[in-house]
């Protein structure tokens, strides 16, 4: 049975990848892989990586759901969890945001905006 092409190329992924790749370019990231759904798996997932930090741009095909995650890295390698970057912002985890239009694009790059901003300097 041939893969439609909205199963393979899910038009809200495509459309956060675009303004997510751009952010992960300006903070000194480089794409590491770019996997779209398939015959045995829902998902598509863009990785990005930068000296001691990844992160990555997921769309849950089952849930039809967009997401954040990211991991401290060793080398290629994930030394801990892979976590949903908006959890981490707000310090518990947060109900799943099914919402897959241009303000949770929007939403998504200001929260990874936030995350990947230097810290205040101390006043």
């Amino acid at each position: 049975m041939p893969t439609s092409p909205s199963r393979t190329r899910p038009e809200p992924f495509d459309e956060a990848r675009l303004k997510i790749q751009s952010i992960a370019q300006s903070y000194g990231f480089r794409m590491i892989s770019l996997e779209y759904p398939d015959a045995t798996t829902p998902h598509a997932v863009i990785e990005f990586q930068r000296r001691g930090m990844g992160f990555r741009l997921v769309w849950e095909g089952g849930i039809q759901a967009l997401f954040i995650e990211a991991a401290r890295l060793a080398g290629n390698d994930a030394v801990s969890r892979w976590q949903d970057i908006e959890w981490q912002i707000a310090g518990k985890q947060l109900p799943l945001n099914r919402e897959t239009g241009a303000e949770r694009i929007e939403q998504l790059a200001a929260v990874l905006e936030h995350f990947l901003a230097p810290p205040p300097a101390a006043g």
